[in-house]
């Protein structure tokens, strides 16, 4: 960005005119961009098959710069879940630790709550063939994992698979959601949604679990799940129509802490059949409940907790998907046939527009197979992305698991978005001293005001907590986060809420 030098008030004027600064201003943040790819697993790259494949695609989160993965790792000849945790954004992991302590285990999810305690659900296979939902977690981080859990009330014959994992902020409530077959109920061919719900922190479940779906005569499989206040349980998942239908994305909730459910709503375009499958949940600290599926060209939301939902049209059709404050939302998907690859989508106002996606890898590996992408993001806007692909040994099936961290190349001054009523002024600018920000708040809930650089690294953190609607005020004192005095330059005001995000320019001068 040009730097402009001031030397005197008619001046000063004439050059904030030329550069905008006088007027209303909208621009187009710049897109993310990412490090260096960065191999979890840490037995010999190459050398035997690591899976990030999970309904939901939920295996990956984050709290602030710590970031924790798991995955399906077959390094023992035989599947099993394994974990590692980074300190440094994704710069490094520490060594993998072992979670399931079955014969064989996969497909994990993960959800990580407020106090950091880790949970885990993952399909376990016991010494009979029979596959079980299970659970485990970890208080100390990830160091270690307290031995696992069935999170199902099945019987031997049953076989649930591929759950999907869900967790109050409070880590009081756990939600397990799978899909299975009893063939002492019903046809072995047909398999339907079921629920694990726990109130004692993964200790126990209650029993019975709930059946999501309300028909038994069509296969459900592949769901995932969310959780809204501890009680408002959501859960996605696809059903086989028939050949001429395709498959379809359906949707239904709970108000009742996961005992009973809605009648489910059907998400895709029966109109249309096709194959719409992969969904991936997540909602926001608003309710704003959001749906991407693959076959669907943008994203679901539903502004009332998942009573009704609209579809948002776009190239953003995702595998993955993370919802911050604000509705940003941040999508991974996979594209491409000989030379399969990973892309990052990003919105910043709830679906209503995508930046230009881009791809996390660091090097063009031609005919290398990147599969099942996980995101998370954390509040200061970083993100992580991970992966499974052979680059190590592209003529087998031996995956490794990569990950890479995104940060915003550069910001620029954002005004009000599509769709929100946000409002935020600041003044003077340019200025010598103190900076007043003047901003309205249209809902409740937490807001954060961020001073970031022109890099986007934050220098002070004005503001985070939660507030009503009404308008307020603040003081930027030209201090950094240490107490320093920040240098002379462009910063930006950056106001996060429910109702989006908004950045502001401002020049300081001394």
């Amino acid at each position: 960005m040009r730097r402009w030098e001031v030397t005197s008030a008619t001046g000063r004027r004439a050059e904030l005119a030329a550069i905008g600064l006088l007027l209303p201003i909208l621009l187009t943040a710049q897109n993310y961009v990412f490090g260096p790819n960065v191999r979890v697993n840490d037995d010999p790259p190459g050398a035997s098959f690591h899976s990030t494949y999970s309904p939901g695609q939920h295996l990956i989160s984050c709290r602030g710069d710590t970031v924790y993965l798991v995955w399906r790792d077959d390094r023992l000849g035989e599947a099993h879940v394994y974990f590692a945790r980074s300190n440094d954004a994704g710069q490094t992991f520490l060594p993998n630790v072992r979670v399931d302590r079955s014969p064989s285990a996969g497909n994990p999810s993960i959800a990580v709550d407020d106090s950091g305690v880790i949970h885990v659900s993952f399909a376990s296979v016991n010494s009979g063939n029979c596959v079980f939902a299970y659970y485990a977690k970890s208080a100390d981080g990830g160091r270690s994992f307290l031995p696992p859990v069935r999170a199902c009330d099945s019987l031997h014959m049953t076989q649930p698979g591929l759950p999907s994992i869900a967790v109050s902020k409070s880590g009081r409530n756990v939600f397990v959601a799978r899909s299975e077959s009893r063939n002492d109920s019903y046809p072995a061919s047909t398999y339907q949604i079921k629920l694990s719900r726990s109130t004692d922190g993964g200790q126990s479940f209650l029993r019975p679990d709930t059946r999501v779906c309300p028909d038994t005569w069509m296969n459900h499989y592949d769901p995932t799940v969310a959780v809204f206040n501890d009680s408002i349980v959501l859960v996605a998942w696809v059903r086989d129509e028939d050949s001429v239908n395709g498959e379809n994305t359906y949707f239904a909730r709970s108000t009742d802490f996961g005992a009973t459910f809605e009648p489910p709503i059907l998400l895709s375009d029966s109109t249309r059949p096709n194959y719409y499958i992969d969904p991936s949940i997540g909602v926001d600290s608003m309710g704003r409940v959001f749906v991407c599926f693959g076959g669907l060209s943008g994203v679901m939301v539903s502004s009332d907790t998942g009573r009704t939902f609209e579809v948002r049209p776009g190239e953003a059709y995702g595998e993955a998907l993370w919802v911050l404050e604000g509705g940003q939302l941040y999508i991974a998907r996979t594209i491409g046939s000989s030379d399969h690859y990973v892309e990052f989508c990003y919105s910043p106002d709830a679906g209503e527009t995508f930046m230009p996606p881009v791809e996390p890898r660091d090097t063009n590996y031609y005919y290398v197979w990147e599969s099942y992408p996980t995101v998370c993001a954390n509040r200061e806007g970083k993100v992580f992305v991970a992966w499974s692909d052979n680059r190590n040994n592209p003529q087998s099936v031996n995956d490794d698991i990569y990950c890479a961290t995104g940060s915003m190349a550069g910001i620029e001054e954002a005004g009000r978005l599509p769709g929100t009523r946000l409002e935020c002024s600041v003044q003077p600018s340019p200025a010598r001293g103190p900076i007043r920000i003047d901003y309205q708040l249209t809902s409740a809930g937490r807001t954060r005001i961020d001073v970031l650089d022109q890099s986007g690294r934050s220098v002070a953190l004005l503001f985070d907590h939660v507030q009503q609607a009404g308008r307020f005020n603040l003081v930027w004192n030209g201090l950094d986060v240490r107490g320093n005095r920040a240098d002379c330059g462009v910063y930006f005001i950056r106001l996060a809420a429910p109702a989006g995000c908004l950045t502001r320019k401002v020049v300081r001068i001394g």
